[in-house]
């Protein structure tokens, strides 16, 4: 997958990441400029995978294994 260069965009505020019945629900405030958002996922803060991408201010992540610690970034 090709993430295309961010130019001006600012790193999206205010995330949040809770945990809910087998997923983890995320969400941040807006990033000026921004037509969607990457979410990306990793198990040790060093290597990220992307796990989806959405214009939403909001994702679900419904394949987050229970007990596991993740770290994201949007």
């Amino acid at each position: 997958m090709t993430i295309p260069a961010l130019g001006n965009v600012v790193t999206p505020v205010n995330f949040l990441a809770t945990s809910a019945q087998d997923q983890v629900l995320l969400s941040w405030g807006s990033s000026p400029l921004a037509t969607s958002y990457y979410i990306n996922r990793s198990v040790d803060n060093v290597v990220f995978t992307n796990i989806g991408q959405t214009s939403s201010l909001q994702y679900s992540d419904t394949t987050a294994a229970v007990g596991t610690i993740y770290y994201y970034t949007v």
